[in-house]
């Protein structure tokens, strides 16, 4: 893909090498922070001559700037505008420092980027605008944010119907991988789950339009990951969701199917579990439209989530969740610079509050600095 991107040329227009023109196309239309092993990971080089001349470049051009994170460790911030332009997307949120949080997340994507360089993805608002309007016949009106924002279809309006910057890959024609859409979300260590939640529900109506498609859960460990697959169960894919055919919910229901497919067949793989279901569901699923459901799941397997919608009145996406970690090591403290603005704001707020009293104001003023 990026070997064919139209920016590519003009950023050697700089006095970049096609190389680094094409990591640099690659930060500003993804994360706008990178770090030094990630630039190496790009070349399969080992660290050397080749990463220092790319930040001597871009730093004497005023394009990157190095953020101080002490112990000799950096983080480098693609910001000129000029570049964020020449990927069409100048009015990246990316050209702005970000909070640490903001930074470890952009840097996960770019990690993750580097795993699958082959296949194309989508980030900005335009871009996922285009390719769901254009190629997958989307409404407007269904994409995140609502159709009183994103119904005029203007520049501002797609900015806030696509808030969340999360790559969406779209596999290669030649790629194995058989969902047609990967959607991603990375969790960079919060505790709580509950950003992933909100995530889920500004893309619902975007999802239950998407033939289908595959949702990658990426985290630094698998803290989240349990209560991640229950909320996308209960939110996309419903498989929690109840009605008075499915009381228990739809995977119940599918253990229930496939245990009496096992029974019926007098399969060998029939397990002591699969007995247990069948004697709980015996007295629940004995409806004539259970019958039907059975049917259909013994021999029309692909005609199972329609029926099953038409009848249940629960409407299923065609999507799944799973999870990669990334194991890789990022800065855990502030910028330098930042610590140091942050220490002189407390300093004046101490000495204001404490004015009235220069011994107060004075051992308030050393403790924060110590």
């Amino acid at each position: 893909m990026f070997n064919s991107y139209q920016p590519v040329p003009e950023i050697e227009r700089f006095g970049y090498t096609q190389r680094e023109a094409l990591f640099l196309a690659l930060v500003a239309r993804l994360s706008g922070f990178f770090l030094a092993r990630q630039y190496e990971r790009f070349l399969k080089r080992k660290p050397g001559a080749l990463t220092q001349q790319l930040l001597s470049k871009g730093q004497a051009r005023g394009h990157i700037a190095a953020l101080d994170y002490g112990q000799r460790r950096y983080v480098y911030h693609l910001k000129s505008r000029t570049l964020y332009r020449l990927v069409q997307d100048e009015d990246s949120p990316s050209r702005q420092i970000a909070g640490h949080d903001q930074i470890r997340a952009k840097l996960m994507m770019l990690d993750y980027a580097l795993r699958y360089l082959r296949d194309p993805f989508l980030v900005s608002p335009q871009e996922k605008r285009q390719h769901f309007q254009q190629f997958c016949g989307i409404s407007l009106a269904r994409l995140p944010g609502g159709s009183s924002q994103c119904v005029d279809g203007n520049d501002e309006s797609m900015a806030s119907c696509f808030a969340n910057r999360s790559p969406i890959y779209v596999p290669s024609n030649d790629s194995s991988m058989s969902p047609k859409l990967f959607f991603t979300y990375f969790d960079h260590g919060l505790g709580t789950i509950q950003p992933f939640v909100r995530y889920l529900e500004s893309q619902r109506p975007l999802l239950e339009e998407v033939d289908e498609f595959k949702m990658v859960y990426v985290g630094v460990t698998d803290r989240n990951f349990q209560e991640a697959a229950h909320s996308f169960n209960r939110i996309i894919a419903k498989s929690e969701a109840t009605s008075t055919l499915v009381p228990h919910g739809l995977d119940h229901l599918v253990q229930f199917l496939e245990a009496k497919r096992l029974w019926d067949q007098n399969d060998a793989r029939l397990t002591g579990h699969h007995i247990a279901v069948l004697t709980q569901g015996e007295n629940i699923y004995d409806q004539p439209e259970h019958e039907e459901l059975a049917r259909i799941w013994a021999n029309r397997r692909e005609k199972f989530r329609h029926e099953l919608a038409r009848l249940a009145g629960i409407k299923l996406t065609d999507g799944r969740l799973s999870f990669e970690i990334l194991r890789e090591n990022y800065p855990i403290f502030w910028p330098a610079s930042l610590r140091r603005s942050r220490k002189l704001i407390v300093e004046s707020q101490i000495g204001r509050i404490s004015g009235s009293n220069s011994i107060i104001g004075e051992t308030s003023t050393t403790k924060a600095s110590s």
